[in-house]
């Protein structure tokens, strides 16, 4: 009885571990063939708004060659050209991946996807998160078009700056930068003090001096953290 249970014993352990081999070699199957050598998801963490870089790479680990039938991106703000469509076995692509950042505000997060023509690997997906900072936010985000103008009659235009930070921001005078026009702001001083939850109206008198239809940008400079040189868009044009 006893070399019955003991037999009995022996052929229970031997199932169980037959089936932990399956269970282990399916789960091996499973996996992906598709190796991520800078893994599968970037964080820039606290960025400015502004144009953001990575590279991100995989590498084909089956035995076909991989062929890159699409690359997409969740959103117009982010571009990620790939280096090649045919991956042969051992080989690696690289995607060159740019999330423009300049019109977000706060936490975002943006995703690639890309899908080949392998069973096993067919899609598989890069994402990208960043919490993007602003401490001066401009409203509207342009100046309004002034639109026939007479030539050397000055005409207002304004927008307003708000301090959003938890900082105190020194402003300095605007510039403006476009051809055929002259920008005035002597309502405004050398240095404008702004501190957090204020707001500071910026008031232009664009003159024409040339004829013609012009876009341009008001540049304000500051002491921001986060946007120390913002550009605030203009469009005008003459009679």
């Amino acid at each position: 009885m006893k070399t019955n249970k003991y037999v009995c014993i022996c052929v229970l352990i031997a199932y169980c571990l037959s089936l932990s081999s399956i269970s282990l070699a399916n789960s091996e199957a499973a996996r992906s063939k598709v190796g991520f050598p800078d893994g599968q998801l970037v964080d820039f963490g606290r960025v400015s708004p502004v144009l953001l870089h990575s590279t991100v790479r995989f590498v084909n680990n089956h035995s076909d060659t991989l062929i890159v039938e699409s690359v997409t991106t969740s959103c117009g703000c982010t571009t990620a050209p790939i280096d090649r469509d045919l991956v042969a076995p051992g080989d690696t692509a690289t995607l060159i991946v740019e999330l423009d950042a300049s019109k977000k505000m706060g936490k975002t997060a943006q995703k690639v996807t890309v899908e080949t023509n392998l069973k096993e690997d067919s899609t598989f997906i890069f994402r990208f998160l960043a919490d993007v900072q602003r401490d001066l936010v401009v409203q509207p985000r342009s100046f309004p078009a002034l639109m026939g103008m007479p030539l050397h009659i000055p005409r207002e235009a304004s927008v307003v700056l708000r301090n959003t930070g938890k900082d105190t921001v020194i402003v300095q005078k605007p510039i403006l930068k476009m051809d055929g026009f002259i920008g005035d702001f002597s309502t405004m001083h050398d240095k404008e003090i702004l501190l957090p939850g204020e707001s500071l109206e910026v008031n232009a008198l664009i003159i024409a001096t040339q004829a013609g239809l012009r876009h341009g940008n008001v540049v304000i400079k500051s002491s921001s953290k986060y946007i120390p040189e913002m550009k605030v868009g203009i469009i005008a044009s003459t009679k």
